[in-house]
């Protein structure tokens, strides 16, 4: 993601780290901004854990389209 437009910002790539730390069960190092953490998908298994996760994808796209003006 940090070669595509807005997720090339350090900072979107905290943002997105911060959004992702805040659901129960997920915890990246701040280093997980520079490469591509993995994510067991047990972890998703409790719905409410999983609509935090999709909701912050769903986030991820709107930054997306915002970035390419879709």
């Amino acid at each position: 993601m940090k070669t595509r437009s807005p997720f090339d910002n350090e900072g979107k790539r905290l943002e997105l780290l911060q959004r992702l730390n805040e659901i129960s069960g997920i915890s990246f190092p701040s280093d997980a901004i520079n490469r591509r953490p993995s994510l067991g998908l047990s972890t998703l298994e409790d719905e409410a854990v999983l609509k935090k996760f999709l909701n912050t994808f769903d986030w991820v796209i709107q930054e997306i389209k915002s970035a390419i003006n879709l």
